[in-house]
């Protein structure tokens, strides 16, 4: 299936500031189950009461509706195709959490970001999971509690806003600030879709946000969105840095868990590495001409003669920054840590778990997306990063128990999704 580049492509960008919490939050939305039961005051809201509401998950077979899953079905339909920019319901609150609250305008992005978090994930499979992404969503079984494709986004997105405002919350707690640095990232980033505007013929930067979220949303709308994830990335990150330092607590974290642990040996390690990539296929229908691959080849060898010039690993993350072609990647020095065996490309991970690798081996690597200028940083014992995403997890689940959260479904209104592509 191809996907709609100019949502999940430029999206996806964007979406790197705070990959890791944010695909943790939506896959997590995927299991429909919470302990949790945010506060609520009317039949439309999310409510705190138990339900003894049936419904059938993706194999068919009855499971219980959670209180969440039955207020997202407040509304068979949420989307309305003639929906104006101007309309007032746009500036309805519709979610509160904490000191925070969402529009419909918020809301849109939020249930935007889901569907692009899942395309990302899932791609070409998401036909298998049901979910066409060329047929309105609103008319789609999902694989959860008998919910359409619309709601179960919708719900997902509103959990998500739980989640990041409560992990906002725990980061102004303990008084975390977000480094200059990665602020003048997001400030770039913000000054790029400001160009893209006008690369792409658009008057204004809201008129180009309405183009990839609907009507009505407003570049200030998703600056303030990328903000809060902003915050959220970092603070997580750094909240995965001191956790991986305390010996002590993964030790005991393993010790309390070995059911976790099973199969991974004392020797198994993850890595962290580099990479600045060369894309062989340029081109926008994925397409590219022999004299473009060599150009990538070109690029990689000037790129890597560089690095091996000025071998240290601050110069090769400086290299990445200003030439990468991985969204992913680029803004943080083409890093990418604790890759676990099998998780990459096999051209990409056989360089990266060769027996002989050490600390400061660069490279070039070949894979179907083009050239890969490899700079391998460190190994890392597996079961620690296992340790680590344990203990976090933990942390990030019981977080929204004191961060309640309250959703309007009957007041929210959405905007059709950008079309997409017919599958191939």
């Amino acid at each position: 299936m191809k996907k709609n580049k100019a949502l999940l492509l430029v999206l996806g960008v964007l979406l790197a500031i705070a990959a890791a919490v944010g695909l943790y939050f939506g896959v997590k939305a995927l299991n429909a189950r919470t302990d949790n039961n945010p506060d609520g005051s009317t039949d439309s809201a999310v409510s705190a009461e138990p339900t003894d509401t049936q419904g059938t998950d993706v194999t068919g077979e009855t499971m219980e509706l959670t209180p969440e899953m039955e207020a997202a079905k407040a509304k068979a339909v949420y989307t309305e195709a003639e929906l104006k920019a101007d309309d007032p319901r746009l500036d309805l609150v519709v979610s509160n959490c904490l000191e925070r609250s969402l529009t419909n305008r918020d809301a849109q992005i939020y249930y935007i970001m889901q569907f692009v978090n899942f395309m990302n994930q899932y791609g070409s499979y998401a036909s298998m999971l049901g979910l066409d992404s060329t047929q309105p969503l609103n008319e789609q079984p999902s694989m959860v509690g008998d919910l359409t494709w619309e709601q179960y986004f919708l719900m997902a997105g509103m959990q998500q806003f739980q989640q990041v405002t409560s992990l906002a919350a725990k980061a102004d707690a303990e008084g975390f600030k977000v480094s200059q640095e990665e602020n003048a990232l997001l400030e770039e980033r913000l000054a790029q879709m400001e160009a893209d505007a006008k690369t792409n013929g658009f008057e204004t930067t809201d008129a180009y946000i309405e183009s990839l979220f609907g009507p009505g949303v407003r570049m200030e709308d998703y600056a303030r969105f990328l903000r809060l994830d902003n915050l959220c990335g970092a603070f997580y990150k750094d909240l995965y840095r001191r956790t991986m330092a305390d010996e002590m607590a993964l030790q005991e974290y393993r010790d309390a868990n070995p059911g976790e642990f099973e199969g991974i040996e004392d020797d198994s390690m993850t890595v962290n590495i580099r990479h600045i990539l060369f894309l062989s296929d340029p081109n926008e229908d994925g397409t590219a001409t022999e004299e473009e691959k060599a150009n990538a080849e070109a690029r990689a060898e000037e790129l890597l003669a560089a690095a091996q010039a000025n071998p240290s690993e601050d110069y090769f993350a400086e290299l990445a920054k200003e030439n990468s072609q991985d969204p992913g990647s680029k803004d943080n020095g083409g890093l990418y840590e604790y890759v676990a065996p099998g998780t990459m490309v096999e051209e990409f991970n056989d360089w990266c778990f060769d027996a002989a690798r050490k600390p400061g081996d660069t490279g070039i690597v070949e894979t179907p997306y083009g050239y890969h200028v490899m700079y391998f940083v460190a190994q890392i014992a597996e079961w620690k990063t296992t340790a680590v995403n344990g203990i976090l997890n933990a942390i990030i689940e019981k977080l929204p128990d004191n961060a309640p959260l309250t959703v309007n479904y009957e007041n929210i209104v959405l905007s059709p999704l950008p079309k997409q592509d017919e599958a191939e």
